[in-house]
């Protein structure tokens, strides 16, 4: 079955990704990615033996992935039935809000600590992102934008903010089928990430939050206007689990 191959492709994929982590966690990353990128749909019904099968995994560690799975509302059990119910766009805003609300702390605190080695680096990986972007290279220019986030990050020298920023940017990637689908509707993708730079260089902790807030406010109305158009469904609620995957990524 295409479901099978598919769930044991993922499960692979994690597993050479993160040999350390246990197979609960790396049946909770595949399923959700599963979900999340539309392989699964919402209203579909599951069964713990096929889903082990699937993964080449006991029933234990996908009891342990449902039950995480259910904490993030992307399923049901009853009886031992498991029901997919996809990720809504009402969810996704509140992810996202979380994120504005963790992503403009720590580019205050970036502000603040960021070294000038660090901010040599950073203006490099917006070149990177500019010359991807001319040559219309999506998935380098995710993987560039991503580090350049994640580099603000790390100058926040905020360990709980690096962990919860890093699982955010997976779980939005993931329900969008990658969050540069939204940014190809942006005018101009890399104006946010310069006038951010710039603030980080002139060690302007509250311009770099405000700043840092609204680029992933834009990101976000971009994103959800993206998403809608591909559900054909305007003014619904609308579960991503329900809207085609997409084919390749791009930026924030």
């Amino acid at each position: 079955m295409e479901l099978d191959a598919t769930l044991a492709a993922m499960f692979a994929a994690h597993q050479r990704e993160d040999p350390s982590a246990s197979l609960g966690e790396l049946a909770f990353r595949t399923l959700r990615e599963t979900i999340l990128r539309g392989h699964l749909q919402a209203d579909q019904k599951l069964s713990e033996n096929q889903l082990a099968a699937a993964m080449g995994v006991s029933r234990t560690p996908v009891r342990q992935a449902i039950h995480m799975l259910e904490s993030e509302g992307l399923v049901t059990t009853q009886r031992r039935q498991i029901t997919v119910t996809g990720f809504e766009l009402e969810a996704l805003e509140e992810v996202f809000l979380v994120r504005r609300a963790l992503e403009g702390l720590a580019t205050e605190l970036a502000a603040i600590n960021i070294s000038g080695e660090e901010l040599e680096e950073l203006g490099e990986v917006v070149e990177l992102m500019a010359f991807y972007l001319k040559r219309g290279n999506l998935a380098a220019l995710q993987q560039t934008t991503r580090e350049f986030h994640q580099r603000i990050y790390d100058a926040s020298r905020n360990r709980m903010l690096i962990t919860m920023l890093a699982n955010l940017w997976d779980y939005i990637e993931s329900a969008g089928g990658a969050i540069g689908g939204a940014e190809r509707l942006t005018p101009d993708p890399l104006k946010g990430h310069r006038i951010i730079l710039r603030a980080l260089h002139d060690r302007d902790p509250l311009l770099a939050r405000r700043l840092a807030e609204g680029h992933v406010m834009t990101a976000k109305d971009s994103m959800l206007r993206a998403v809608r158009n591909a559900s054909h469904s305007p003014g619904r609620r609308t579960r991503l689990g329900s809207v085609p995957p997409r084919e390749g990524k791009g930026s924030d």
